[in-house]
């Protein structure tokens, strides 16, 4: 956006010398030639003057001038500050207004001055004076924002880093990035704000996200020799809001209903309606809606933006209250009493979104889940008529209710490691790997990777919340020819040991975290996060093998060489180590890794 450069224009009268204001005398002055006048004042300030006539002359632009030379002064200007123009984009000296049709021309002219000092800006500050298109060219009201500035001259202006000052206003706002061309500017207040007179920078500022729901704009007058912020102002401007926060109780610690207490958790990404139009919170479940007014019914749903959840043990979860704009405020807390069905509700949603924030905080481009396009909706199925179980089929995940199954006498399986695990094979499956041992191994890791527990879906037995299914850190060895040494026999051939398969690719993980963590490698959960999300990228079938730790020393190479090792080429060497998943060439004879098991093909 370019300055506005404000045009040359002979002021209506000379600059004056050593000019003090007289408010009240020609207010005074005022009062007894238009005795029927009246006046609104702003604070003290004379802000508008009505009621009746107060001015005439052959034009409206001579009726105005002629007020503001006499009597601009008890509006707190000096009259020499007054320039014939308005803060219009085209500085317009006057304005008609109400158009009559029937007799092809207006009521009335607007006439603007706009108060300069020594040739800048006042900020804001103009008067403008609506005159009849009368005869006499009737003045019948003043609106003024006019500010009294005193003996305040900017006097010469000084080289002025407007970097440095925009720099030092931004400072508590990170966010914004994209600044207009800075103005220099009086500043002595706006509105109901009153301030000593100084000279100060005016520019605009974005966070470079227009057309989102995101974006912010802000208007900034800042202190010309220090960039303190004097004024901010949002450029944002919505319709009467509804706003509000949707949340749901959800278990902590990412454990099963029985194991832990419920607390109030905001729904990310939440969908709400008004009738048939939707409207979505943030990844924190607050929401605004813009919305013109009257009454409305909103209506909040176990629904989202990416995921949406189909609960087969009843009707879906629905909330629904009215508001009535302008600025109506409308929570949502479902789950509010408790209880399996909605608790699974609530679990399954808000953690499927905790393993799809991981996903793409490691890679904002994961294939379908991320990108340009990303995948919405996808469907979460709760309360299956079954227990002890829950599955990925290539389209949803799916949990079942509690009971009596396979695994004994189970909770309800729409929990935390247990959500993880299943949309974790989701992530496996888009980023273009086969599923079986892999798939199992890394639906774990996805999920100590979010709780930090190495144990995987503890809670799951409804008499014991300390049982587990498997566990992350295990002593599980590669063997060429059955996988682990976790299992008997070759792994493809036993389809239903592929879980304990799978604890070799998730203690693989485990102890390179372990070791990171160790080492308080700065970053280190970014790292161990990035380094296995993006893997999943260079995996290609379904086996376990040893080419995952060269994924992971390639990933994590910063000169295209891995042979002279890599920033952290001791934490994966140890990880891979202590399972026997040394790759060809890796090993090393020197490397203390505290006990890890040195083996492997070399």
């Amino acid at each position: 956006m370019r300055n506005r450069t404000w045009p040359t224009l002979c002021c209506l009268f000379a600059a004056s010398t050593a000019w003090g204001l007289d408010e009240q005398a020609v207010l005074q002055e005022f009062q007894q030639a238009f005795p029927e006048v009246q006046f609104y004042r702003t604070g003290s300030r004379i802000t508008t003057v009505y009621a009746a006539p107060f001015g005439f002359g052959d034009s409206p632009e001579q009726t105005a001038a002629g007020f503001v030379a006499s009597y601009a002064e008890m509006l707190g200007a000096d009259p020499a500050d007054l320039e014939s123009l308005s803060r219009l984009d085209d500085w317009r000296h006057t304005q008609p207004l109400m158009y009559e049709p029937d007799l092809g021309s207006y009521r009335f002219t607007l006439v603007y001055f706009s108060q300069f000092r020594d040739g800048l800006p006042v900020f804001r500050a103009d008067v403008r004076l609506l005159v009849r298109n009368d005869p006499g060219s009737p003045l019948v009201l003043a609106r003024s924002s006019l500010r009294n500035l005193g003996d305040f001259r900017p006097g010469p202006i000084p080289a002025v880093r407007y970097d440095r000052i925009q720099d030092a206003a931004l400072e508590a706002f990170p966010e914004l990035v994209n600044l207009t061309d800075p103005e220099l500017v009086i500043w002595a207040g706006s509105g109901t704000i009153v301030a000593e007179p100084t000279l100060a920078v005016r520019f605009v500022a974005d966070n470079g996200q227009p057309a989102t729901a995101d974006y912010q704009k802000w208007l900034f007058v800042a202190d010309a020799g220090t960039g303190e912020v004097l004024y901010r102002e949002n450029q944002i401007q919505n319709f009467d809001n509804i706003s509000g926060k949707v949340e749901g109780m959800v278990t902590e610690e990412h454990k099963s209903e029985p194991c832990a207490v419920e607390v109030a958790t905001g729904l990310p990404h939440a969908r709400l309606t008004i009738g048939f139009t939707a409207y979505y919170a943030d990844a924190n479940g607050n929401y605004v809606i813009p919305h013109p007014g009257g009454s409305v019914t909103v209506t909040s749903r176990i629904f989202g933006r990416w995921f949406y959840v189909n609960n087969l043990g009843g009707p879906d979860s629905a909330l629904w209250q009215s508001a009535h704009p302008p600025s109506s405020n409308v929570d949502f807390l479902h789950n509010a009493g408790g209880g399996e069905f909605t608790t699974a509700e609530v679990n399954a949603y808000v953690e499927a979104n905790h393993v799809r924030d991981l996903v793409l905080a490691a890679n904002p481009d994961f294939p379908t889940i991320g990108g340009d396009d990303p995948q919405t909706e996808f469907p979460i199925y709760v309360n299956l008529n079954a227990a002890c179980n829950a599955f990925y089929d290539g389209f949803s995940i799916n949990f079942f209710r509690a009971g009596t199954g396979g695994l004994g006498n189970c909770n309800n399986f729409a929990f935390g490691p247990v959500v993880h695990h299943e949309y974790g094979h989701h992530v496996v499956n888009m980023g273009g790997s086969g599923q079986g041992e892999y798939g199992e191994g890394m639906g774990d890791t996805i999920a100590f990777l979010i709780t930090g527990r190495s144990e995987n879906s503890q809670g799951y037995e409804s008499t014991d919340c300390t049982k587990f299914f498997r566990n992350a850190a295990n002593d599980c060895v590669f063997v060429a020819t059955g996988c682990s040494e976790c299992i008997s026999g070759p792994c493809p051939e036993c389809t239903n040991k592929i879980h304990l398969c799978g604890q070799l690719l998730s203690g693989c993980v485990w102890d390179t975290r372990a070791k990171l963590e160790q080492a308080a490698v700065p970053g280190w959960e970014d790292i161990i996060r990035d380094l296995t999300i993006n893997s999943i990228l260079l995996h290609n079938d379904n086996t376990i093998t040893y080419q995952i730790m060269i994924d992971f020393a390639t990933l994590d190479d910063d000169n295209a060489d891995i042979r002279d090792g890599t920033p952290n080429f001791d934490a994966i060497y140890c990880g891979f180590a202590a399972h026997k998943m040394l790759a060809p060439g890796f090993r090393r004879g020197d490397m203390n890794c505290d006990g890890a098991v040195n083996g492997g093909d070399t």
